[in-house]
Order: structure tokens, then C-alpha cells, then sequence
């Protein structure tokens, strides 16, 4: 009913400069809002008629740390080949698609569609909201902390923050994070071809007890500081997408209408 279509135009039509790896033939499209017309014999609460989001990540039933996404890249592992290559390699951008049970989270279309009185696009911005709210959530983020995600120019950067400004001089750059006084948490989201001198900056900038997420797709190794790490006690971690609870945590909270979703509302 509606898919996003993120990542397609590079991957497929601009180079892939993410270097995903996908076997053709492929059916592309890794999420969507979509009506549920059949359900496997093992599922307890999802009814055929529902209206649900199909969520980009497909996780092995017997180890959930190996994760694809589906119709778009295979990874490079051999498990994750072999998750691809099974039953999950093609996409959703078909008439009729299958998805794992555990990928499919039903919605409550009387509360979206009926009281709040969303559009069916503006559903789609799950697929965008979902990896920056993974992120945040794990590493504590809460009410009144000063949160820095960068780059904020993306799809999924842009997701988690508005609007900010940065020359590339160190200096001056540090001067504009010092108007928000000493940050409590910095999202990274880079890009693979990012560069590494505003990550240093970055660190310089949180706290003591600050705390780092790092969700980007730069591929070669990072310089660190690492003596202003250990001085100010700052957690770093990393999480490739997001966990199953973390879809139903998100999805619960814009059912609520505490997370308002799509562009003319954010």
C-alpha cells in the first residue's frame, strides 16, 4: 500500500556507493505499510485484514545479531548470505509480498488513520524514524539531555534532528556547540566517504559521563581521542538498524500521538 524507497536510487541507479551486495535477479523495497492477507499457522495476534508495517530488517530465528536487508543487501557474511538467499531475498515492491512474522508489526488504524488522522504516506516515515530511535534508545537517551546528530542532512539524520550549521573549521565549529553547553549525547550517521575530523570534534564536545552512538556506514577505522575518553568516563555503542521491541516501542509511542510523524508535521 506504500513503500519507502530509500536507499534504491543510489543503490540501484546511482552507483551504490554504499557497496551493498545483492545476486540478481532481486526484487527490490525493504519496508512498507501494508494490509496483512495471510498469516502462518504460529501467529497468536496478527489477523488478515490488518493494516501493519513491514520492517527493512529480517533477523535468523536462531541468532538475532545476524540481520539483512532484505531486497537490498546480502552483507558479508557467510550466515547473512545464507538469511538472504533463503526465503527473505526478495523485496517488497511486488503485488503480493511475503515477510518473516517477527518482521510485520501490526497498527492501530482506528488511532492513525481514524483520531489522528494520518495519511497512509506519512506511515511511511517509520521505515526513517526507526534506525535514529534505535540508536538514541541505546544508549539512554531521555527527556532534557542535549542530544548533537551529525550529519543531519539525510534521510535518517534528518529523522532525528532539524536543522544545523557547520563550517569545517574546528574552531568556529566548536564555538557554535558551545552555545548549547556540554552535550549529553552525540548520534553519528555518517555516510561511508565521511571524514574524520568532526568525529574528533565531536568528542571534545560531550560531557563528562557523556554518551556516543554510532550508526554511520564509514567503512575504514577511526582516530579517536583517546585519553579525553577515559578522562571523561564516555560510552560509545554501536547498533546495526534496530531490535523487533524497539519497532513495537516506536510504533506504541505515534499510536499514542506522543511522536508526531511525516514531513508537514515534524
Amino acid at each position: 500500500m506504500q513503500s519507502s524507497v530509500q536507499y534504491a536510487d543510489e543503490i540501484f541507479a546511482n552507483g551504490n556507493p554504499r557497496g551493498f551486495k545483492y545476486p540478481l535477479p532481486l526484487v527490490p523495497g525493504g519496508t512498507c505499510i501494508a494490509r496483512v492477507l495471510a498469516v502462518p499457522p504460529d501467529a497468536s495476534t496478527l489477523k488478515p485484514g490488518q493494516l501493519a508495517y513491514v520492517e527493512l530488517a529480517v533477523r535468523a530465528r536462531d541468532n538475532a545479531k545476524i540481520k539483512i536487508l532484505r531486497g537490498y543487501n546480502e552483507g558479508t557474511e557467510e550466515s547473512t548470505r545464507r538469511l538472504f538467499g533463503g526465503n527473505w531475498r526478495n523485496g517488497v515492491w511486488a503485488t503480493l509480498a511475503t515477510a518473516p512474522l517477527e518482521s510485520v508489526h501490526a497498527l492501530d488504524e482506528d488511532a492513525l488513520l481514524g483520531r489522528l488522522g494520518y495519511k497512509m504516506e506519512e506511515l511511511g516515515s517509520i521505515s526513517q524514524l526507526i534506525v535514529p530511535y534505535a540508536g538514541l534508545s541505546e544508549i539512554g537517551f531521555k527527556a532534557g539531555d542535549t542530544v548533537l546528530v551529525a550529519p543531519a542532512t539525510g534521510s535518517l539524520g534528518g529523522a532525528a534532528t532539524g536543522n544545523s550549521h557547520f563550517t569545517g573549521n574546528e574552531q568556529e565549529d566548536i564555538e557554535v556547540l558551545s552555545k548549547f553547553g556540554p552535550l549529553d549525547i552525540y548520534f553519528d550517521i555518517s555516510p561511508k566517504k565521511a571524514g574524520q575530523s568532526f568525529i574528533k570534534l565531536r568528542f571534545a564536545c560531550l560531557k563528562a559521563g557523556g554518551r556516543m552512538s554510532l550508526m554511520g556506514g564509514i567503512k575504514g577505522d577511526l582516530q579517536v581521542p583517546y585519553g579525553q575518553i577515559v578522562h571523561k568516563g564516555v560510552t560509545i555503542k554501536s547498533s546495526f538498524m534496530n531490535t523487533s521491541q524497539q519497532d513495537k516501542d516506536l510504533i506504541k509511542t505515534i499510536e499514542t500521538g506522543a511522536l508526531q510523524v511525516g514531513l508537514e508535521r515534524v
